[in-house]
Order: C-alpha cells, then sequence, then structure tokens
C-alpha cells in the first residue's frame, strides 16, 4: 500500500483528476482509485485530496484513505533548474530542501566547503566521490538520478486573481523603485520625479505588477501579504525585511513573493550598500536569479530567508557569501500564488484497511484492520 500511494503522488496530477481509475504497480497489484476535493488551491492555499483505495482480497473489498497535498515549489529552500556550468558551490549554506535538474558544481577544501543541512537531490545522473560523501558537506545525505521536475513556461499575474480573496492590484508600466513602509504600504518614485505612497485596504493582499516589460526596484519592510510581478526584470536594492522577526517565531501573516519570467537580479554595489543584504521572501526567476558585480570586493553576506527557485544562479562571490534559510510556514502553506510543481506528497494516512464490503453480499466485518502483508 505504501508503494501505491507513492506512486499515485508522484505520478501526480493526471492521476489524481482521473477519480475512478485504477492503479497497476508493478508487481501486477491493481488498486481503485477514490478522489475527493478536501480544498482547493488558494492565494496562500495548497491543494488537498481525500484519496481512497480500494482492493478486492479474500472474497472482501478492502479500501484505504490518505489525504495528500500538492507541493509547490516553495517546498524547496533552493531550487535550480540548469546549473550553470561556470557557478561553482564553495562557501554556500543551505538550511532546507536543496534540489537541481542537472548537475552542480561543488567545490570542497580544507578551507571552505558549503555546507546542506536538508536533503539533496540531483536529477541527472552525477557521480559524487566518497570524499565529498564524506565531508559533512551533506547533512541529510545526496541522492542523484531523480526525477527532473518541470518549471513552468511562465507564470502570468492572471494567477493571483483566482483566489478567492481581496486583492489591491497596482500597476507600473514604466522603470520604477519601491520602497516598502513598516505600516504595510509602499512609497514609488519614478525618473521623471512623479512619485507617491500607496497604502492598501485593511485585511487585502497586495499585487504589484510591472507591465510592458518595466523594470521594479525593491527594498524596505514586508507588513502584510505582497506579491510583485514583472514579465521582465526585478531588481532588489536593499534589504527586504519582514515587519516581525521570522527568527523569533513570527505569527503575523507575512508575505512576500517576487516572480519574474525573467530575471530576479541584487543590483550593483552603489545601490545596495556595504554589509550584509537580508531578504526575506520566496523568489521564482524563471530564467535567472543574479548578483550583479558578483566579482567586487567582499561585502558581507547575502541571506534569504524562505525560497529560491530559479532557471539558473550567477555566482555570489566574492562580493557575498549565501545562506539560504527555509521559511517553515511553506511546509503547509504557500507563499501567495506562488507556483506548484504538480507533484504531490501525503500529508495523512492511518495506514488501516477497512473493509468496506464483502463480495458475497455478506456483512462487512472488522472496521479497522492493519494493512494486510499480501496486499503490499
Amino acid at each position: 500500500m505504501q508503494q501505491a500511494l507513492e506512486q499515485l503522488v508522484a505520478n501526480g496530477s493526471p492521476v489524481l483528476n482521473q477519480a475512478g481509475d485504477s492503479l497497476l504497480l508493478p508487481d501486477g497489484a491493481r488498486f481503485a482509485v477514490d478522489v475527493q476535493t478536501v480544498n482547493a488551491p488558494g492565494l496562500t492555499d495548497l491543494a488537498r485530496y481525500q484519496v481512497t483505495l480500494s482492493q478486492q482480497q479474500d472474497g472482501q473489498v478492502f479500501s484505504t484513505r490518505a489525504i495528500v497535498q500538492e507541493r509547490a515549489f516553495s517546498w524547496y529552500a533552493k531550487f535550480i533548474n540548469s546549473w550553470d556550468a561556470d557557478v561553482v558551490l564553495a562557501s554556500d549554506t543551505v538550511v532546507g530542501r536543496f534540489h537541481s535538474n542537472s548537475p552542480v558544481n561543488f567545490s570542497a577544501d580544507r578551507l571552505r566547503q558549503p555546507v546542506f543541512s536538508g536533503p539533496v537531490s540531483i536529477a541527472g545522473y552525477q557521480g559524487v566521490s566518497r570524499r565529498l560523501r564524506n565531508s559533512g558537506m551533506f547533512r541529510q545525505g545526496i541522492e542523484t538520478g531523480t526525477g527532473a521536475i518541470a518549471m513552468p513556461d511562465a507564470v502570468v499575474p492572471t494567477v493571483f486573481t483566482l483566489a478567492d480573496t481581496s486583492l489591491d492590484v497596482h500597476r507600473f508600466d514604466e522603470h520604477t523603485r519601491l520602497t516598502f513602509l513598516v505600516d504595510g504600504g509602499f512609497r514609488w518614485s519614478q525618473s521623471d520625479s512623479r512619485e507617491g505612497i500607496i497604502r492598501p485596504a485593511p485585511g487585502h493582499a497586495m499585487l504589484i505588477v510591472a507591465e510592458n516589460d518595466a523594470v521594479l526596484e525593491l527594498s524596505g519592510t514586508i507588513n502584510g501579504v505582497v506579491s510583485v510581478f514583472a514579465p521582465r526584470r526585478l531588481s532588489i536594492t536593499g534589504n527586504l525585511r519582514y515587519a516581525s522577526d521570522l527568527t523569533r517565531g513570527n505569527q503575523q501573516p507575512h508575505f512576500l513573493t517576487l516572480i519574474s519570467n525573467g530575471i530576479i537580479e541584487v543590483a550593483g554595489p552603489a545601490q545596495t550598500q556595504p554589509g550584509d543584504l537580508e531578504i526575506e521572501a520566496a523568489l521564482f526567476a524563471r530564467q535567472r536569479f543574479s548578483v550583479r558585480r558578483f566579482n567586487s570586493r567582499p561585502q558581507g553576506e547575502l541571506i534569504i530567508r524562505g525560497a529560491l527557485v530559479a532557471g539558473s544562479v550567477s555566482a555570489t562571490e566574492p562580493r557575498y557569501t549565501t545562506r539560504i534559510e527555509y521559511d517553515a510556514r511553506f511546509e503547509s502553506m504557500r507563499p501567495p500564488a506562488f507556483p506548484t510543481t504538480g507533484l504531490f506528497d501525503i500529508e495523512q494516512w492511518d495506514q488501516q484497511w477497512r473493509i468496506t464490503a464483502a463480495i458475497d453480499g455478506s456483512p462487512a466485518v472488522a472496521a479497522d484492520t492493519p494493512l494486510p502483508e499480501a496486499v503490499e
């Protein structure tokens, strides 16, 4: 049964959308599948389904139920679609899951090495030497040759309007600088000296959209639920921090999502200023996440608290060493309208059979029994 459920969630959306179909395992075991929606996806909600698997055995119909939850890309602390051959992981720290759809360049010596505190998976085959495996880099192990997880071809702003929630939508069609304010609004200014301050309606989430390939520059303090979308480029020019400290058990619903179908970049040293750069957000850069002038003199540490998903990444050193810390809230919810993978994970399963019918018409017996070994 564990194998049946794992195959079901591994196959993802196509199987879950075919309620009433059957599932055939490699060993020939066949299960009937019934799927019921527990909740549809929302702005920060993940879709959940109740899956019932049933099988005839010894003249009776056995069934078992599980709750499965869709997996957003924010399930990973760091997810890279295609690793840049010129980029080497040397001094990075990743606190959470790391996945790459292509081989990764690791570097470790007695002076420095990357550290992964969560599981590491690489879709393609990559030889990892015994020295690297025993170096302490992979605190929860590394698995290679896993299946690739396809990134969406593009993300469009309409995904934000599908959720049943109130949204304040603000659009900019030219290069604009945005500074988020601790009271929940933001200040904006443009090259022609136009400027203003915008504050969301109480209790509303806020969506900021760049139109006509406009570039948005971002910095400040996030108070509330904010999503920023650009078809071409988003530029981070200073710290992006939540109004409450995540490291101290933030109970406030502060979320920042940055999504670009092109590039999300860290601006040059003249704009970010010396010292560490802190970004509390979930970032989705369909093409690339990059640090401009990464080969300039050392400035400090680039700290991302949330998730980083990108088509590829540039180097960050020597300008920044990099530390990515996973936002644990993303285990059961997603950053506002963050793209999903099409995969599902088992959230709840009591590992019990329920005898729901007898094939010969006699009364069913034993409401709950352990899963029979013969069915596995």
